[in-house]
This record gives C-alpha cells, structure tokens and sequence, in this order.
C-alpha cells in the first residue's frame, strides 16, 4: 500500500531507516498493482504490503505485513505467510531500546496513475485522509475476515475519520499515538508528509487505513504490525 521512507526517533537523536511498499491488484478502480506507499520507520522498518477489504465484509484482496490476527482474546503473533502471496517484511533494527518511545514521520505515497493504470482510470481518483494509530493487543482497528466497526465502515463508504477516532476514544487505554493526513487527490498530489507519529512499549502496534475513491466501498492499509525487533529494539 505505501513505498517510502520516515524517520523513527528519540527526542533529541535521529534514527533513520528505509522501507518500501508494494502495491496490491485491484480489479477495475485501480486496475492492476494500484495503491500507495505508507512508511512508517521506527529504527525497524517494516516493509508493509496493504489490504483491500470491503466494509462490513470479508476482505476481497487482503495482503498484509505482518498480518497478525486477533480474536475477541486478541493474540498478536506474527504470521510470517502473506494472505495474498508476495514478500514477508524485512526489518533493519535500531539501537532504541523499546523502553524509550520512538517517534516517526510517516509518507503516504501514490502509485495510482493514469499512466500505470490507463484501463478506465477515473478522473476523480482520490485517497481519504490516511489514519495511522498505535495501540496494545487489546485493540483491534480491523483485519480480513471480520465485520468492520461502524469506524471503519465509516471510512470505507465515505472517508470521514470522526466515528474511528471516536472509537479511538472510547479504546481509552489501548491506544497511544494517533495521526490523521489530508485526502489525496491524484491529479495534483503524489505523496504527503504525517509527522510525530509516536510508538511506545505499551503501544508497539501499528495499523492504518484510507478509503480508496471512487470504489465500492474499498479500503486499503495493514493492521497490527509490530515494529519490534528480536533484541528489544524499535
């Protein structure tokens, strides 16, 4: 879903990584590979691969990085096997311990074109405002298979944010930081900047969504990815 960099860092030093995103297949509104590119780069930079799903519906194409699912008992362990096929996330670890919270500057790419996507390409083309929220394994924003919340329904039929970040709310606890971009039209903006996007120990998850327009109800993002390395570093 997204293709780019961002910085994880603590306040007051810089930690720098990369991470690239590749783009699912969508059938007529985007056609072929379509979607942007979300970074988000604690000193571990996941490679994301996002997710097509339909609210209130099982997911029509979901691939997502790690894709880790939760019940009503959410369990958070990483699932190493992509839904959809394709490459697992790599991660380049940092040297920020997981006990200092990092804080990432989050870019939001377009990759869907008139040129990459000529069949049928909509004059109208646009993503909603993307949402990226951290959060504990008691919170889940969505995953394949399952029925939206009235928040992500929300977003997938007309892009507003206010029912999700009311949900956000009332999660209370289990949420950390939250950020909210612009909606991206593509005939006039490729790509946007989110800064202070902040990750802590007791919110080491990240999930994301933005509402690909016009469609039938599409969404597109990953969810649950845990940006933590084998030795305890973002």
């Amino acid at each position: 879903f997204f293709a780019n960099s961002s910085n994880p860092r603590q306040r007051g030093e810089q930690l720098v990584v990369t991470q690239e995103t590749i783009a699912t297949d969508i059938s007529s509104t985007p056609s072929e590979t379509t979607v942007p590119s979300f970074s988000t780069q604690p000193s571990i930079a996941p490679s994301l691969q996002p997710s097509i799903t339909q609210s209130s519906v099982p997911s029509i194409a979901s691939s997502v990085e790690p894709s880790i699912a939760q019940s009503s008992a959410p369990s958070h362990s990483p699932v190493r096997e992509l839904v959809g096929g394709g490459d697992l996330v790599s991660f380049e670890a940092s040297t920020l311990s997981t006990e200092q919270q990092a804080i990432y500057d989050v870019t939001f790419t377009n990759l869907w074109s008139a040129s990459r996507h000529p069949p049928l390409y909509p004059g109208s083309a646009h993503w909603s405002p993307p949402v990226c929220v951290a959060h504990s394994s008691n919170y889940q924003m969505w995953s394949p298979d399952t029925l939206s919340t009235p928040g992500v329904q929300s977003v997938a039929e007309t892009g507003g944010t206010t029912t999700l970040f009311r949900e956000f709310n009332d999660a209370d606890s289990a949420i950390g930081g939250t950020v909210r971009g612009r909606v991206t039209f593509n005939r006039s903006q490729q790509s946007q900047s989110i800064s202070e996007f902040i990750v802590d120990k007791d919110h080491p998850f990240i999930s994301s969504i933005t509402m690909i327009a016009p469609s039938p109800d599409w969404f597109t993002g990953f969810y649950d990815l845990e940006p933590v390395s084998a030795s305890g570093t973002w």
